[in-house]
C-alpha cells in the first residue's frame, strides 16, 4: 500500500506529518518531522530507531521485516527523550525499501502538552475519517487496556483496604498512646504537686529550724544564768536580813528607805520572780525543742519517732 502523501516533497511532508519519521532496512532514520526534530533537541537523522524510540504496541521487535508484516496494525511508540507516546501506522514503500511511520502524539489532555514542549499549532490538520479509522483499530487495544486497568484497579483496591486496615490499627495504637500519655500527665502533675508541697515543707522546716536556733541561744544564756542569779540573790537577801537585824535601826535614813520601798515585800517576792523567770525560760526551751522536733533538719537518716510528740509539737 502506497500513501498518496509519499509523492510530496520532503519539506511539505515534514509539515504535513510533523511527528513522522522514515527509516530503511538498516533501521537508520532518513527523515523526521519538523516538530519531532525540534523537541528532540539534537539531530536524529542518521541514528538508529532504537536510540530514540521504543515500540510499546504491538509487541514486536525493532526489525524491518517484522515491522513490515504489521503495516495494518496500530503502532504506539514511546519517544525515549521525553516519554511522549506516538500512535500511528507503519507504511511500507517497496520501491526504495523504506517504512514511513505516520503518527501523531497520543494526548488525552491539553495540559500534557506543556511538559513535552508541544503546542496545539504543532499538530497537522488530519481528515476526520483517518482519525476514525485509527479509533476503530484502537478498539481492541482499548479493550485490552481496560482489562489491564480493571486488574490494576482491583489490585489498588486491595492495597487501599490494607492501607485502611493499617490506618485503623495506627489510630487504635495512637488512641492507646494518648490514654497512656494522659495518665502519665496526671501522674506527673500529681508528682509535681507533691514535690512543690515537699519543697514548701522543706522551706518551712528550714525557717522553723532557723527561728528555733536563733531563739535557743539567748534562752540558753538566760536559763543557764538563772541558777547563779538565784544563788546570788539568796546570798544578798541573807545579807540584807542580817543588816536589818543588827544595823538598820541605827540609821534613820535607811529605816525611811526600807519603809518607802517595802523591803519586806521585796525580800518575799524576789525569789518568786526568779522562779517565774525560770518557768518562763523552761517553757521557751520546750517550744524551741518542739520546733526542732517538727523540722527534723538535724537528722541525717531515717529513724523512729514518737508520733504523739510530733502531733503535740
Amino acid at each position: 500500500m502506497v500513501s498518496p502523501h509519499l509523492s510530496l516533497s520532503p519539506e511539505l511532508f515534514t509539515k504535513a506529518f510533523p511527528f513522522h519519521f522514515v527509516f530503511n532496512r538498516q533501521r537508520e532514520i532518513l527523515q523526521a518531522g519538523a516538530v519531532l526534530e525540534r523537541i528532540s533537541g539534537e539531530q536524529i537523522i542518521g541514528s538508529k530507531i532504537e536510540q530514540y524510540f521504543q515500540i510499546n504496541r504491538p509487541k514486536v521487535t525493532v526489525e524491518f521485516d517484522t515491522i513490515k508484516k504489521q503495516t495494518h496494525a496500530l503502532f504506539i511508540l514511546e519517544f525515549l527523550r521525553n516519554g511522549m507516546q506516538l500512535k500511528g501506522q507503519m507504511v511500507y514503500q517497496p520501491e526504495e525499501e523504506l517504512i514511513f511511520f505516520l503518527c501523531s502524539p497520543w494526548i488525552t489532555d491539553a495540559a500534557n502538552l506543556i511538559p513535552l514542549n508541544i503546542k496545539l499549532k504543532d499538530f497537522a490538520i488530519h481528515d476526520p475519517i483517518v482519525d476514525f479509522l485509527f479509533l476503530l483499530q484502537a478498539k481492541n487495544s482499548a479493550l485490552a487496556d481496560a482489562e489491564k486497568l480493571t486488574t490494576e484497579l482491583t489490585k489498588q483496591r486491595a492495597e487501599l483496604q490494607r492501607a485502611l486496615a493499617i490506618q485503623e490499627n495506627l489510630a487504635k495504637v495512637a488512641e492507646e498512646q494518648a490514654q497512656k500519655l494522659e495518665q502519665s500527665l496526671r501522674e506527673l502533675r500529681h508528682t509535681q504537686a507533691q514535690l512543690i508541697q515537699a519543697e514548701k515543707m522543706s522551706s518551712l522546716g528550714q525557717l522553723v529550724a532557723g527561728i528555733a536556733h536563733e531563739i535557743n541561744n539567748p534562752v540558753n544564756f538566760i536559763y543557764a544564768n538563772l541558777d547563779y542569779v538565784e544563788q546570788y540573790t539568796q546570798d544578798l537577801l541573807k545579807l540584807l536580813i542580817l543588816y536589818k537585824t543588827f544595823n538598820f535601826h541605827i540609821v534613820p535614813k535607811i529605816q525611811d528607805y526600807i519603809r518607802k520601798n517595802e523591803l519586806d515585800y521585796i525580800l518575799e517576792d524576789l525569789p518568786k520572780t526568779i522562779n517565774s523567770m525560770r518557768i518562763g525560760a523552761e517553757r521557751i526551751r520546750d517550744i524551741v525543742c518542739s520546733l526542732r522536733n517538727f523540722s527534723r533538719l538535724d537528722e541525717a537518716e531515717v529513724k523512729r519517732i514518737n508520733l504523739h510528740e510530733g502531733i503535740e509539737s
